[in-house]
């Protein structure tokens, strides 16, 4: 093992750069001979020593910052974790751990909710040394005082890229999956049953001269009837056929939600220019994610007003779905809700974040925020 770490307390207890072994923003970690049991302060050197050792032993990364994200225990797993040498190496060019986080908003809700509900899990996207990023799972817990305040949080950190990439992978085969199912479903329901009740309807049609006058009103009721199920099976052979972007995804997002809220008292807009600026592939991606959310506001919240809104920003596109309904939501996050957690992973996919605000008070919103890489 290389010599003990040096370490120096500022603010926060933030650290100057150590030798390159697990670094402590405690007491002077200097080497102290192994059998050494002289005084209190040698005692707790060799402690010292003994603790940073085993840290530097733990394959898993372990990092404690301060309230303010300053860094007091950071072990040589988690450096090279991050695609540094060593922990010198990290410390030199890492201040706090804000600098960490691809995300902000990541870290805020992690320090709130640890502080407020005690040790969690998380899946967060950190910054790598070479410029891309790392996925880790990590389970943090809260430093506190005897009185109880935050003194900061202590994590153990595990890498979780390999199987984070496997999972987009295994994502990116379902959706190819999920997409020929679909054109098949569209094919099958557009070749058979919608040509059948069209051929119904034109026989009923044509009967309608040679009626008895007490069939005629019934038989133009069924007549009814079945055009209207010739429309809704319209709409859903639209819905599930791959959408064509030539005129851009305003008018593909805005002929989506005219069928699916055909016959309700729902009203729908959508605004902001037709075109986006993605890729083709991307813009399939965020296609699914609103129109997952467009079929729950038709599903659950009985609203009376629909908004689909196409944001394009300098640096980011903000695109999301708002309705007035009966609010109260679940979040991607909780258990059992495959929709809500599949439109998470896809907008992960896009580098980007979905955000699900749903208050008991009504109204929910779903906004995919992406960065523009035009």
């Amino acid at each position: 093992m290389a010599d003990d770490a040096r370490s120096g307390a500022g603010s926060d207890g933030a650290l100057s750069p150590g030798s390159g072994r697990a670094a402590a923003a405690r007491p002077d970690a200097t080497s102290a001979p192994s059998g050494d049991t002289g005084g209190p302060s040698d005692r707790a050197r060799l402690t010292e020593r003994r603790y940073l050792e085993i840290l530097d032993a733990i394959d898993q990364g372990v990092v404690e910052t301060g309230p303010t994200g300053t860094f007091v225990v950071v072990n040589e797993a988690f450096a090279r974790m991050l695609g540094y040498d060593d922990t010198a190496a990290f410390l030199a060019e890492v201040s706090t751990s804000a600098d960490l986080y691809v995300h902000g908003r990541d870290r805020d809700l992690l320090v709130s909710r640890v502080a407020t509900h005690g040790p969690r899990s998380a899946e967060l996207e950190l910054r790598h040394r070479d410029g891309g990023t790392v996925w880790v799972r990590a389970r943090v817990s809260p430093a506190r005082s005897e009185s109880g305040g935050l003194l900061g949080l202590r994590a153990v950190v595990e890498d979780i890229t390999e199987e984070r990439v496997a999972d987009r992978r295994r994502r990116e085969a379902d959706e190819l999956v999920e997409e020929r199912e679909r054109r098949l479903l569209a094919e099958a329901v557009h070749d058979e049953p919608l040509q059948l009740v069209v051929a119904a309807i034109l026989r009923l049609d044509g009967m309608e001269p040679r009626l008895p006058p007490e069939l005629v009103e019934p038989v133009e009721h069924v007549v009814s009837l079945l055009e209207q199920t010739v429309e809704g099976l319209r709409d859903l052979v639209v819905a599930l056929r791959p959408p064509d972007f030539t005129e851009g995804l305003g008018p593909v997002l805005a002929v989506l939600a005219d069928g699916l809220f055909r016959g309700t008292e729902t009203t729908v807009q959508v605004t902001g220019g037709p075109h986006v600026p993605l890729h083709p592939d991307m813009k399939v991606l965020a296609y699914r994610i609103l129109r997952e959310a467009l079929f729950n506001a038709r599903k659950h919240a009985s609203a009376r007003r629909v908004e689909v809104t196409l944001d394009v920003r300098p640096s980011t596109l903000v695109l999301s779905v708002s309705d007035d309904g009966v609010g109260g939501a679940v979040s991607a996050a909780d258990p059992g809700h495959l929709g809500l957690s599949t439109m998470q992973a896809r907008a992960e996919t896009l580098g980007g974040t979905l955000r699900i605000d749903s208050p008991a008070s009504g109204g929910t919103r779903v906004e995919l925020t992406i960065p523009r890489r035009d």
